[in-house]
Protein backbone atom coordinates (compact mmCIF):
# COMPACT_ATOMS: atom_id res chain seq x y z
CA UNK A 1 0.00 0.00 0.00
CA UNK A 2 1.16 3.71 -0.86
CA UNK A 3 1.74 6.02 2.11
CA UNK A 4 1.10 9.29 1.70
CA UNK A 5 2.05 12.66 3.43
CA UNK A 6 -0.42 15.41 2.99
CA UNK A 7 1.02 19.39 3.68
CA UNK A 8 -1.51 21.85 3.14
CA UNK A 9 -5.06 20.77 5.01
CA UNK A 10 -6.44 24.29 5.77
CA UNK A 11 -9.36 25.48 3.82
CA UNK A 12 -12.53 23.62 2.24
CA UNK A 13 -10.76 21.71 -0.96
CA UNK A 14 -9.52 18.82 1.19
CA UNK A 15 -12.34 17.65 3.22
CA UNK A 16 -14.58 18.53 -0.85
CA UNK A 17 -12.36 17.34 -3.31
CA UNK A 18 -9.30 15.24 -2.03
CA UNK A 19 -10.71 13.80 1.33
CA UNK A 20 -13.04 11.64 -1.04
CA UNK A 21 -10.49 11.06 -3.77
CA UNK A 22 -8.47 9.02 -1.47
CA UNK A 23 -11.25 7.49 0.12
CA UNK A 24 -12.20 5.54 -3.00
CA UNK A 25 -8.67 4.49 -3.54
CA UNK A 26 -8.05 3.26 -0.22
CA UNK A 27 -7.69 -0.25 -0.79
CA UNK A 28 -4.54 1.03 -2.52
CA UNK A 29 -3.14 4.60 -0.71
CA UNK A 30 -3.80 5.19 2.83
CA UNK A 31 -2.63 8.98 4.40
CA UNK A 32 0.15 8.76 7.25
CA UNK A 33 0.87 11.97 8.50
CA UNK A 34 -0.77 15.50 7.68
CA UNK A 35 0.80 19.16 7.87
CA UNK A 36 -0.12 22.49 7.50
CA UNK A 37 1.41 25.86 8.40
CA UNK A 38 -2.07 26.49 10.49
CA UNK A 39 -1.43 23.90 13.21
CA UNK A 40 -5.53 24.38 14.06
CA UNK A 41 -6.37 22.93 10.25
CA UNK A 42 -3.59 19.97 10.82
CA UNK A 43 -4.78 18.65 14.12
CA UNK A 44 -8.33 18.94 12.49
CA UNK A 45 -8.18 16.37 9.99
CA UNK A 46 -5.31 14.31 11.57
CA UNK A 47 -7.92 13.50 14.17
CA UNK A 48 -10.77 12.66 11.69
CA UNK A 49 -7.65 9.95 10.24
CA UNK A 50 -6.17 9.56 13.40
CA UNK A 51 -2.56 9.98 12.04
CA UNK A 52 -0.27 12.39 13.20
CA UNK A 53 0.69 15.60 12.74
CA UNK A 54 3.95 16.27 10.91
CA UNK A 55 5.52 19.37 12.83
CA UNK A 56 7.42 20.85 9.28
CA UNK A 57 6.75 20.16 5.50
CA UNK A 58 10.52 18.97 5.59
CA UNK A 59 9.53 16.16 7.90
CA UNK A 60 6.92 14.38 5.75
CA UNK A 61 9.48 14.87 2.73
CA UNK A 62 12.39 13.52 4.60
CA UNK A 63 10.33 10.27 6.29
CA UNK A 64 11.84 7.52 4.57
CA UNK A 65 8.51 5.35 5.27
CA UNK A 66 6.48 8.06 2.61
CA UNK A 67 5.98 7.10 -0.61
CA UNK A 68 4.33 10.35 -2.05
CA UNK A 69 3.99 13.78 -1.01
CA UNK A 70 -0.02 15.61 -2.00
CA UNK A 71 0.80 19.06 -1.74
CA UNK A 72 -2.07 20.54 -1.32
CA UNK A 73 -1.09 24.38 -0.17
CA UNK A 74 1.97 25.96 0.91
CA UNK A 75 1.19 29.04 2.33
CA UNK A 76 3.97 31.21 3.73
CA UNK A 77 6.71 28.36 2.17
CA UNK A 78 5.91 29.01 -1.53
CA UNK A 79 7.43 26.05 -3.89
CA UNK A 80 9.72 25.62 -1.72
CA UNK A 81 7.63 22.17 -0.80
CA UNK A 82 8.04 20.73 -4.44
CA UNK A 83 11.91 22.00 -4.66
CA UNK A 84 12.50 19.64 -1.58
CA UNK A 85 10.53 17.13 -3.02
CA UNK A 86 12.61 17.11 -6.26
CA UNK A 87 15.90 17.33 -4.07
CA UNK A 88 15.06 13.96 -1.87
CA UNK A 89 13.75 12.58 -4.73
CA UNK A 90 9.85 12.32 -3.62
CA UNK A 91 7.48 11.65 -6.04
CA UNK A 92 4.93 14.59 -5.46
CA UNK A 93 1.40 15.34 -6.57
CA UNK A 94 0.98 19.44 -7.07
CA UNK A 95 -2.60 20.50 -6.81
CA UNK A 96 -4.71 23.50 -6.97
CA UNK A 97 -4.37 26.62 -9.57
CA UNK A 98 -1.00 27.51 -9.34
CA UNK A 99 1.89 29.60 -11.72
CA UNK A 100 5.80 29.71 -11.20
CA UNK A 101 7.37 32.91 -11.55
CA UNK A 102 10.03 33.37 -13.97
CA UNK A 103 12.71 33.81 -11.55
CA UNK A 104 12.15 30.54 -9.90
CA UNK A 105 11.67 28.91 -13.24
CA UNK A 106 14.97 28.38 -14.11
CA UNK A 107 16.54 27.43 -10.68
CA UNK A 108 13.21 24.99 -10.74
CA UNK A 109 14.48 23.14 -14.24
CA UNK A 110 18.18 22.82 -12.84
CA UNK A 111 16.38 20.56 -10.04
CA UNK A 112 13.94 18.97 -12.41
CA UNK A 113 16.51 17.80 -14.25
CA UNK A 114 18.94 16.51 -11.44
CA UNK A 115 16.05 14.80 -9.98
CA UNK A 116 14.41 11.41 -10.24
CA UNK A 117 11.32 12.34 -8.53
CA UNK A 118 7.98 12.22 -10.57
CA UNK A 119 6.34 15.83 -10.13
CA UNK A 120 2.98 15.91 -11.41
CA UNK A 121 0.66 18.48 -11.90
CA UNK A 122 -3.33 18.87 -11.59
CA UNK A 123 -5.22 20.09 -13.81
CA UNK A 124 -8.72 19.79 -13.55
CA UNK A 125 -10.11 20.46 -17.41
CA UNK A 126 -7.49 18.02 -18.84
CA UNK A 127 -8.95 15.25 -16.93
CA UNK A 128 -12.34 15.83 -16.49
CA UNK A 129 -15.12 13.31 -17.76
CA UNK A 130 -15.91 15.77 -20.51
CA UNK A 131 -12.71 16.10 -21.96
CA UNK A 132 -11.66 12.47 -21.49
CA UNK A 133 -14.82 11.28 -23.41
CA UNK A 134 -13.96 13.34 -26.26
CA UNK A 135 -10.69 11.42 -26.68
CA UNK A 136 -12.90 8.50 -26.78
CA UNK A 137 -14.77 9.67 -29.20
CA UNK A 138 -12.34 11.09 -31.35
CA UNK A 139 -9.92 7.80 -31.22
CA UNK A 140 -12.90 5.75 -32.38
CA UNK A 141 -13.42 8.18 -35.07
CA UNK A 142 -10.40 9.22 -37.47
CA UNK A 143 -11.47 12.67 -38.31
CA UNK A 144 -8.54 15.29 -38.90
CA UNK A 145 -8.85 18.16 -36.57
CA UNK A 146 -9.24 22.15 -38.47
CA UNK A 147 -9.31 24.07 -34.79
CA UNK A 148 -9.48 24.30 -31.24
CA UNK A 149 -10.97 27.16 -29.19
CA UNK A 150 -9.40 27.32 -25.80
CA UNK A 151 -11.94 29.77 -23.05
CA UNK A 152 -10.72 30.53 -19.78
CA UNK A 153 -13.10 32.20 -17.26
CA UNK A 154 -11.59 36.06 -16.74
CA UNK A 155 -11.88 37.89 -13.36
CA UNK A 156 -10.25 40.57 -11.90
CA UNK A 157 -6.93 39.36 -10.49
CA UNK A 158 -4.38 39.24 -13.01
CA UNK A 159 -2.35 36.58 -11.87
CA UNK A 160 -5.26 34.11 -11.76
CA UNK A 161 -6.15 35.03 -15.62
CA UNK A 162 -2.40 34.54 -16.08
CA UNK A 163 -2.49 31.06 -14.90
CA UNK A 164 -5.97 30.28 -16.41
CA UNK A 165 -4.21 30.98 -19.60
CA UNK A 166 -0.84 28.79 -18.93
CA UNK A 167 -3.44 26.37 -18.32
CA UNK A 168 -4.58 26.34 -21.57
CA UNK A 169 -1.51 26.38 -23.24
CA UNK A 170 -1.07 22.79 -20.93
CA UNK A 171 -4.30 21.84 -22.67
CA UNK A 172 -2.71 22.39 -25.93
CA UNK A 173 0.10 20.81 -25.35
CA UNK A 174 -1.78 17.44 -24.13
CA UNK A 175 -3.89 17.44 -26.85
CA UNK A 176 -1.13 18.14 -29.69
CA UNK A 177 1.86 16.82 -28.27
CA UNK A 178 5.26 17.60 -30.12
CA UNK A 179 3.36 19.97 -32.31
CA UNK A 180 5.35 23.72 -33.89
CA UNK A 181 3.45 26.73 -32.55
CA UNK A 182 3.55 29.64 -35.17
CA UNK A 183 1.95 32.88 -33.69
CA UNK A 184 -0.78 34.98 -35.61
CA UNK A 185 -0.40 38.63 -35.45
CA UNK A 186 -3.21 39.68 -34.20
CA UNK A 187 -2.74 43.47 -32.25
CA UNK A 188 -5.09 43.97 -29.54
CA UNK A 189 -6.70 40.03 -30.04
CA UNK A 190 -6.37 37.18 -27.87
CA UNK A 191 -3.63 34.54 -28.84
CA UNK A 192 -4.02 32.68 -31.69
CA UNK A 193 -1.77 30.31 -33.32
CA UNK A 194 -1.23 27.53 -36.18
CA UNK A 195 -0.34 24.44 -34.90
CA UNK A 196 1.93 21.84 -37.31
CA UNK A 197 2.95 18.60 -37.22
CA UNK A 198 6.70 18.02 -37.35
CA UNK A 199 6.21 15.36 -39.39
CA UNK A 200 4.06 16.87 -41.64
CA UNK A 201 6.18 19.79 -42.47
CA UNK A 202 9.21 17.53 -42.69
CA UNK A 203 7.59 15.51 -45.81
CA UNK A 204 6.55 18.65 -47.39
CA UNK A 205 2.55 17.75 -46.22
CA UNK A 206 1.41 19.99 -43.37
CA UNK A 207 -1.82 21.23 -42.95
CA UNK A 208 -2.15 23.78 -39.82
CA UNK A 209 -4.35 23.54 -36.67
CA UNK A 210 -6.00 26.78 -36.13
CA UNK A 211 -5.61 27.35 -32.18
CA UNK A 212 -7.50 29.99 -30.38
CA UNK A 213 -7.06 31.08 -26.92
CA UNK A 214 -9.71 33.48 -25.25
CA UNK A 215 -11.51 34.95 -22.01
CA UNK A 216 -15.51 33.50 -21.78
CA UNK A 217 -17.64 36.32 -23.22
CA UNK A 218 -20.56 35.13 -20.63
CA UNK A 219 -20.29 31.83 -18.72
CA UNK A 220 -22.58 29.68 -21.24
CA UNK A 221 -19.46 29.68 -22.94
CA UNK A 222 -17.60 26.18 -23.79
CA UNK A 223 -14.43 25.52 -22.36
CA UNK A 224 -13.41 23.93 -25.31
CA UNK A 225 -14.66 23.56 -28.82
CA UNK A 226 -12.81 20.81 -31.55
CA UNK A 227 -13.86 21.71 -34.81
CA UNK A 228 -13.06 18.45 -37.31
CA UNK A 229 -13.75 18.16 -40.97
CA UNK A 230 -17.03 15.88 -40.25
CA UNK A 231 -17.88 17.13 -36.77
CA UNK A 232 -18.17 19.95 -34.33
CA UNK A 233 -17.46 19.07 -30.40
CA UNK A 234 -17.97 21.59 -27.21
CA UNK A 235 -17.21 21.20 -23.36
CA UNK A 236 -20.19 23.18 -22.52
CA UNK A 237 -18.59 22.21 -19.08
CA UNK A 238 -16.13 19.79 -17.06
CA UNK A 239 -18.94 17.01 -17.58
CA UNK A 240 -21.16 18.20 -20.01
CA UNK A 241 -19.78 17.10 -23.71
CA UNK A 242 -22.09 18.41 -27.00
CA UNK A 243 -21.25 17.42 -30.21
CA UNK A 244 -22.84 17.34 -33.74
CA UNK A 245 -22.27 16.91 -37.45
CA UNK A 246 -21.15 19.83 -39.48
CA UNK A 247 -23.39 19.46 -41.96
CA UNK A 248 -26.48 19.14 -39.30
CA UNK A 249 -28.93 22.26 -38.40
CA UNK A 250 -27.06 24.26 -35.51
CA UNK A 251 -30.02 23.02 -32.70
CA UNK A 252 -29.17 19.26 -33.66
CA UNK A 253 -26.34 19.01 -30.94
CA UNK A 254 -26.10 15.85 -29.13
CA UNK A 255 -25.52 15.86 -25.01
CA UNK A 256 -23.74 13.83 -22.85
CA UNK A 257 -24.25 14.30 -19.26
CA UNK A 258 -20.77 12.70 -17.27
CA UNK A 259 -21.59 14.27 -13.77
CA UNK A 260 -21.67 10.74 -12.34
CA UNK A 261 -18.30 9.42 -13.68
CA UNK A 262 -15.39 9.71 -11.45
CA UNK A 263 -14.35 13.43 -10.66
CA UNK A 264 -10.91 14.71 -12.28
CA UNK A 265 -9.56 15.06 -9.02
CA UNK A 266 -10.02 11.46 -8.21
CA UNK A 267 -8.99 9.86 -11.59
CA UNK A 268 -5.41 12.11 -11.32
CA UNK A 269 -4.99 11.40 -8.12
CA UNK A 270 -5.50 7.20 -9.65
CA UNK A 271 -3.20 8.30 -12.51
CA UNK A 272 -0.47 9.51 -9.99
CA UNK A 273 -0.62 5.99 -7.94
CA UNK A 274 -0.49 3.84 -10.73
CA UNK A 275 2.23 5.00 -12.34
CA UNK A 276 4.57 5.21 -9.10
CA UNK A 277 4.01 1.42 -8.70
CA UNK A 278 4.98 1.17 -12.00
CA UNK A 279 2.56 1.69 -14.25
CA UNK A 280 2.91 3.00 -17.77
CA UNK A 281 -0.08 5.45 -17.40
CA UNK A 282 0.14 8.88 -18.68
CA UNK A 283 0.51 12.02 -16.07
CA UNK A 284 0.70 15.40 -16.52
CA UNK A 285 4.10 16.84 -14.94
CA UNK A 286 6.06 19.38 -14.43
CA UNK A 287 8.10 20.03 -17.16
CA UNK A 288 4.72 20.63 -19.04
CA UNK A 289 3.82 23.43 -16.97
CA UNK A 290 7.11 25.03 -17.20
CA UNK A 291 6.86 24.93 -20.91
CA UNK A 292 3.43 25.95 -20.54
CA UNK A 293 4.19 29.26 -18.73
CA UNK A 294 7.53 29.68 -21.33
CA UNK A 295 4.85 29.89 -24.38
CA UNK A 296 2.89 32.32 -22.24
CA UNK A 297 5.87 34.61 -21.59
CA UNK A 298 6.24 34.10 -25.53
CA UNK A 299 2.61 35.28 -26.87
CA UNK A 300 2.37 38.51 -24.34
CA UNK A 301 0.57 36.68 -21.66
CA UNK A 302 2.81 37.26 -18.76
Amino acid sequence: MLQLGVIGTGGPNFARLYEPALRELSARVCVVTVYDSVEYWARKVAGSLQIPVAHSYRQIIERSDIDAVLMLSTGWSGIMPLVECLRNDRPVFWAGDRSVAAEFREPLERELNASTALPVIEHAEMYSPASLRLQEMQASRPDPVESLSFRFAENGNLEKNRVARVRCYEWLQHMLPGYQLEPLLQPNQPPAFLARNPRQVSSGNSVPIRINIQPQQNPADPLLEVVTIQMEYQLAGTSELRWKERTSAAENWQTEDLSRDRTAVSRQLDFFCRRLVGGLIPVHELRARLLAESRADETGDA
